[in-house]
């Protein structure tokens, strides 16, 4: 394996992700029927009910450690189609990129949505002592931020502050800077060329330069994991 193949590979590794799959159980009506069904996905098992026992079952019940399993996937996800790279779904031996994956990212989106429903269907249905908020999990569940010397001490707080700051909290904004950030490193990656990776002129090539693009990467899954926490509160 070339080292040029080698970096593709990782960066693929890097978005791996874990289908959870969910089983059959019986559900109340009132706790379903306000809910979109679930979206069309062959290998996903589609009703209510069964996300209902799975999440009581895996969870006890806690929707929200669920759903943000799901966002921190379709987060990866969409990392994963910037780069214009692939997953293989092992179980399924399915691989999706490009459009397929598209339209799977959507199907994601939609699933999390119909979680969200039930979840606050769940919660409207229990005592008090029950409640839980699906919006209120910390934004420390994303990954950390990887590490890059020239980055500083960068963390999820001071990305969030930059952002407020300086983007008027337009996390579209933000990601689009970094994602112009990986489509031209990746260009000099492609064509053998050093890249400037900082204002103190640092250059980088081959092996070294290819490791930086996956840490680029990294940061990508990380914002657009805040930005969906953001979107949530």
């Amino acid at each position: 394996m070339t080292f040029r193949r080698m970096v593709i590979f990782l960066l693929t590794a890097f978005f791996t992700v874990s289908i959870f799959s969910i089983d059959g159980a019986g559900i109340s009506p009132a706790f379903s029927a306000t809910c979109p069904p679930m979206p069309k996905v062959g290998w996903w098992k589609k009703s209510h009910a069964s996300m209902e026992k799975y999440v009581k079952r895996k969870y006890k019940n806690n929707w929200n450690s669920y759903i943000k399993k799901w966002i921190r996937y379709k987060s990866k996800l969409q990392g994963i189609h910037e780069l214009e790279s692939f997953i293989y779904l092992k179980a399924q031996d399915k691989r999706l990129a490009g459009d397929d994956l598209k339209i799977y990212i959507e199907d994601v989106e939609e699933r999390i949505a119909v979680t969200k429903c039930l979840a606050k269907n769940y919660k409207d249905n229990k005592s008090e002592k029950e409640e839980f908020a699906v919006t209120q999990a910390p934004a420390f569940q994303c990954r950390p931020i990887p590490e890059v010397s020239w980055w500083g001490d960068l963390n999820h707080d001071g990305i969030k502050i930059l952002v407020k700051r300086k983007f008027g909290n337009d996390w579209k904004r933000y990601i689009t800077f970094w994602d112009e950030e990986m489509i031209a490193l990746m260009a000099s990656f492609n064509l053998g060329q050093e890249a400037t990776v900082n204002k103190l002129g640092l250059a980088l090539s081959n092996e070294e330069l290819g490791l930086y693009v996956s840490k680029v990467a990294g940061m990508l899954a990380v914002l657009h994991c805040l930005a969906d926490d953001a979107r949530a509160k």
